[in-house]
């Protein structure tokens, strides 16, 4: 099973993720963005973490990912927002890339993908490099994304670990049998 944890910046994503892989005894996909420390608001850097992430999910047939393609598109259209003038080869990157993430979403679909629905005053952990207003822009990109597309098997989560741990094995249930619409 395919499971990716998306949200934005200091949402317990981390955490989350590595409980479930341990539980499931699934690799665990970490976030890529933390290889890519340096220039994260280029979008050529976007378009790096965006390959990675993708070249990291093919390796497996099942996994949990601390992030998904999603988050690398709301990344991607968040920082070419971002540019007062974006020029001729921005537009390129952002374009080229979000249909490459869009196409590969398609083509390898997640089974089950886990939004966690909050977020927390951001911590300067020596990898964030956003703000709250970037913060929560990115968590509505992302859901915006999600709530558009509902063919993407989705749940949303919040509270403890252990609360979201146990909606999302309840999840996973309802897809290996097939019931339907889980969110």
């Amino acid at each position: 099973m395919r499971i990716g944890i998306c949200g934005t910046s200091c949402s317990g994503k981390t955490t989350l993720a590595r409980e479930l892989a341990k539980s499931l005894n699934y690799p665990l996909i970490a976030e890529v963005a933390e290889y890519y420390k340096e220039d994260r608001h280029l979008l050529s850097t976007q378009a790096r973490i965006a390959d990675t992430q993708m070249n990291s999910e093919m390796c497996y047939s099942s996994f949990v990912s601390d992030r998904t393609v999603y988050d690398n598109m709301a990344y991607t259209m968040y920082w070419y927002n971002k540019l007062y003038f974006p020029t001729y080869e921005d537009r390129r990157i952002s374009g080229d890339t979000t249909e490459e993430l869009y196409q590969y979403s398609l083509d390898r679909p997640y089974d089950l993908v886990v939004f966690v629905d909050e977020y927390f005053p951001l911590e300067d952990d020596g990898n964030r490099s956003m703000d709250e207003f970037e913060q929560r822009q990115v968590f509505t990109l992302i859901k915006n994304f999600i709530l558009d597309h509902p063919d993407i098997h989705c749940i949303m989560v919040r509270g403890s670990t252990a609360d979201r741990l146990r909606k999302i094995r309840d999840a996973i249930q309802r897809v290996e049998h097939g019931w339907g619409k889980i969110w």
